[in-house]
């Protein structure tokens, strides 16, 4: 059976408190879901794996509930289901008040971004008026400075049912207040559970954190890049035909081993996000981390809903009140954006029992090289305040005059689809961004600086060939590049030339307004191997001839033949032979005299021509076919054309 679109889960709420202080019969008693699924959880009257349930609210909207366990042992678990929630559900036990993991949970969520959440002090019924009027003073002192400075407190119990209606209208106001739009980003799950259905096949499940998911989408398994079709979706044991950030979801794939390790992968749109070991992050060290962390260190990543070993490294250790900039090195590639949060653990290396030393945000999730940039420091330590544009303009900024493709851009944001395509669209109208035709995209200070870059290039190419018309292109993206992307390079060509600034003809780019000449030297050098050539027409010279017949190095001998060569006075045959230009105008005319009475022209007959022997009748015969008058047939030519 389905249920309507209105009834698919708004938000999820996460459960976060000490051991046994009633997080699983509070949930229990809400929406009539036990949240503990195993027998072992029942035997122990304690929740070791997630539990999930959902609630209808007074509104009508419908959310789904994560409920995490309390037990220091189970910090890890807790923080999986914590980096999938939107709303808090701090639980007290009225008679015990503030205890070490209802702490340590309260900072971790709050590391976890959360913004809004709600107070319960539980089994009320059991308790007098002081011990909740203590109980309830100590929440206050605990969340002062958190996100759950201001949020209401209710008084409980899952026995009596006492104040269950004031708590389903504080987390129906908390729900109406969120100004979510999750469906916007892309497509993401974190999966936590894999099993088969007898008759279906293998199904998993997870929170869809991002997104949007129809049956018969094919998504795929990250960062393995397996792809699978969605044959069926439910929510909360309900079919349903699609699904919307945020929700819990199980999804029927056929196709997929369900013996595979499957927590700590995701379910995503094909193409969009890229696996990666390397991270640059910014981490806020828990407040009971007093003696300092030293840095590089090997730390537990929970990111999603894996756990990851890795290696932390940062200019400083990890002390509470002090934020730190540092790479992230990871055993097994993820998946992740930039603002994704996620917490590092070290059982033991902290004071009073907590597993847990430091909350993050990932500011770039494919870090390319180990230098951290100077730039990221000072923009990075204020996440909160960034602004759409500032995320592309600082992205692109690290990026330099590599510059980044879209879809890797995409990932160092941290905006929705939407955003994201309509702040490129107003940068690159606005010109604080440039894309190339290969769909890179750079900041408009970097493209603005290869320019200047390219601009002296060729300025000094100039400079130090007088005699050339121009830079070849080749040579003008090889003095550049590695150092610059070479779609960049092209696009700088293109601006300039679009711009007047400069003249290209064929391969050949030069300054505007340049127009090659030669200095005294090279002038009379140049005139002296004119006299040379036209005094050898019978026995054209070779360039390895030209410094012992003249006496000169062959460098100014180079230039005075570049400077021939660019004024149209010779050309050079085979990379050796030197010929006057009006030589071989005139031999070209006599060729083509030549067809205006025979079909074929053999080597012979080019010797007749010119009185010239094989050795140069050969490097002539081909220039024929190289200027398109002849067309070479076995031993013979004929006019192209004919």
């Amino acid at each position: 059976m389905k249920f309507s679109d209105n009834k698919l889960p708004v938000a999820v709420i996460g459960t976060a408190g000490h051991i046994d202080h009633g997080k699983s019969a509070l949930v229990k008693a809400l929406t009539g879901i036990d949240p503990d699924r195993l027998l072992e959880e029942k035997k122990r009257g304690i929740t070791i794996e997630l539990g999930y349930a959902f609630l209808d609210l007074p509104s009508g909207r419908r959310i789904s509930i994560i409920d995490v366990p309390g037990h220091e042992r189970f910090v890890k678990t807790m923080a999986q289901g914590a980096s999938v929630v939107q709303i808090a559900l701090l639980v007290v036990d009225s008679g015990e008040g503030v205890k070490p993991q209802t702490l340590e949970h309260l900072h971790i969520l709050q590391s976890m971004g959360l913004k809004k959440g709600v107070i319960a002090l539980t089994k009320c019924d059991n308790t007098d008026m002081d011990l909740q009027e203590i109980a309830e003073g100590e929440v206050k002192e605990v969340t002062r400075g958190t996100f759950l400075e201001n949020a209401p407190i209710i008084r409980t119990s899952a026995v009596t049912c006492q104040g269950f209606e004031e708590l389903k209208q504080a987390l129906d106001k908390a729900v109406s207040s969120l100004g979510l739009e999750l469906e916007e980003l892309p497509l993401r799950i974190p999966v936590d559970r894999i099993f088969s259905v007898q008759g279906f096949g293998t199904v998993i499940t997870g929170t869809l954190t991002g997104g949007k998911i129809i049956e018969g989408q094919e998504v795929t398994l990250m960062p393995l890049g397996n792809s699978f079709k969605v044959r069926s979706i439910e929510v909360h044991n309900e079919r349903v035909s699609r699904a919307s950030a945020p929700c819990r979801v199980a999804l029927n794939l056929p196709g997929l081993n369900v013996d595979r390790e499957i927590r700590g992968q995701w379910i995503t749109e094909q193409g969009v996000f890229e696996p990666t070991t390397h991270m640059l992050v910014l981490l806020e060290p828990m407040p009971w981390v007093h003696k300092e962390v030293k840095l590089p260190a090997f730390l537990s990543m929970n990111i999603g809903s894996g756990i990851f070993e890795c290696r932390v490294y940062a200019s400083q250790g990890l002390v509470a009140n002090k934020k730190v900039i540092a790479r992230i090195s990871l055993s097994s590639p993820i998946i992740a954006r930039t603002m994704d949060r996620f917490i590092l653990r070290s059982p033991g290396i902290s004071s009073k029992g907590y597993s847990v030393v430091a909350g993050g945000i990932v500011i770039d999730p494919v870090l390319r090289g180990k230098k951290v940039p100077p730039l990221v420091s000072a923009v990075y330590s204020n996440l909160q305040f960034m602004k759409p544009f500032d995320f592309i303009i600082t992205a692109l900024q690290i990026a330099g005059s590599k510059g980044l493709g879209e879809k890797s851009l995409f990932l160092k944001t941290a905006l929705n689809k939407r955003e994201f395509d309509n702040t490129v669209e107003s940068l690159t109208e606005s010109k604080k961004i440039v894309k190339t035709r290969e769909g890179i995209i750079f900041e408009k200070g970097i493209f603005d600086e290869v320019c200047t870059k390219a601009h002296e290039v060729l300025k000094n190419f100039h400079n130090q060939n007088p005699e050339l018309s121009g830079m070849k292109r080749e040579e003008l993206l090889g003095a550049i590049i590695p150092r610059v992307e070479e779609s960049l390079i092209k696009t700088v060509i293109d601006f300039n030339v679009n711009n007047g600034r400069w003249k290209i003809d064929g391969d050949i780019i030069k300054i505007a307004g340049f127009a090659p000449g030669a200095d005294e030297k090279i002038t009379k050098l140049s005139n002296e191997i004119i006299k040379i050539c036209n005094s050898n027409v019978t026995n054209p010279v070779s360039l390895s001839e030209l410094p012992g017949l003249l006496g000169e190095s062959a460098g100014n001998i180079n230039r005075a033949i570049n400077f021939l060569q660019t004024s149209g006075k010779v050309v050079i045959l085979e990379g050796e032979f030197l010929f006057m230009k009006d030589f071989l105008e005139s031999f070209v005319s006599k060729v083509e005299k030549f067809f205006s009475h025979s079909i074929e022209l053999r080597i012979s007959d080019l010797k007749n021509l010119v009185g010239l022997s094989r050795k140069y009748t050969l490097p002539l015969a081909r220039y024929l076919d190289d200027i398109g008058v002849t067309i070479r047939r076995g031993e013979v030519r004929i006019k192209r054309g004919s």
